[in-house]
């Protein structure tokens, strides 16, 4: 999209009714995993209420086929998180673990009364500044479509991983429809970029502004791509997509 139509996009496209609404607290998306264009495994994203105003953002991830032999792999990544003031999420605990490499398990606790995160990382643990709207690695995949339903064209925000607090920007690169057979459905398209790997998502309007699509790019990997299959929200049918970039 040139920066022309980019700049007129918030007067060429009238904001849809669901855009306010909080980031969803209980859905199920099953996702396939393709790198380098060949089927390589899948991943299983469920956010789910855990009682006492808590929810829990588990992602798992396993390789498949050719290289679930050759490389047999299982990652899980678990945000437990609140809604703070309005609709802003806010993390509580982040773990991540990851079956090849113990040396990557990574925990990490946020102290809000306190204004710390305390990381705990190869054997070692320390604090570091806690900021009012930090994310944890993952949250904040929960927040972005939202924030760019509602207008933002730049989101800046910040996370706090093994290295501690870290900011981040996404541009939104504008609509985008995407063939998930047997119907379309609009999206929106946002990047981001992370040193040496570029990271783009497709949030849809329906439902409820959810990643239905992700690229990442890295010359270490090339291009990894996640296409969701079947979308699960409570006291409905799944939703199977056959999305075809």
């Amino acid at each position: 999209m040139s920066p022309n139509l980019l700049a007129l996009l918030p007067l060429l496209w009238a904001l849809p009714a669901n855009a306010n609404e909080c980031p969803p607290n209980h859905f199920t998306i099953h996702y396939e995993v393709q790198a380098r264009g060949i089927s390589a495994g899948d991943a299983v994203w469920q956010v789910q209420p855990l009682g006492n105003g808590e929810h829990l953002f588990r992602v798992e991830l396993n390789s498949r086929g050719l290289a679930g032999f050759f490389y047999p792999l299982t990652t899980t990544s678990e945000s437990r998180w609140e809604y703070a003031e309005g609709c802003a999420v806010r993390p509580l605990h982040f773990e991540y673990n990851h079956s090849r490499r113990a040396n990557r398990h990574l925990r990490i606790a946020f102290d809000w009364p306190q204004q710390q995160a305390e990381i705990h990382f190869r054997g070692t643990t320390r604090n570091e500044p806690l900021h009012p709207g930090s994310y944890d690695n993952q949250l904040y995949l929960l927040t972005l479509g939202q924030l760019a339903a509602q207008g933002e064209q730049t989101i800046t925000f910040e996370t706090i991983g093994q290295k501690g607090p870290r900011q981040r920007t996404a541009e939104v690169i504008g609509k985008a429809q995407l063939n998930a057979h047997p119907k379309r459905l609009e999206t929106l398209q946002l990047h981001y970029q992370d040193d040496d790997k570029s990271t783009t998502l497709w949030y849809a309007q329906t439902p409820h502004w959810l990643p239905i699509m992700l690229e990442y790019q890295s010359e270490e990997s090339g291009l990894v791509r996640l296409l969701a299959t079947t979308i699960t929200l409570p006291e409905q049918p799944p939703q199977r997509l056959q999305i075809r970039p």
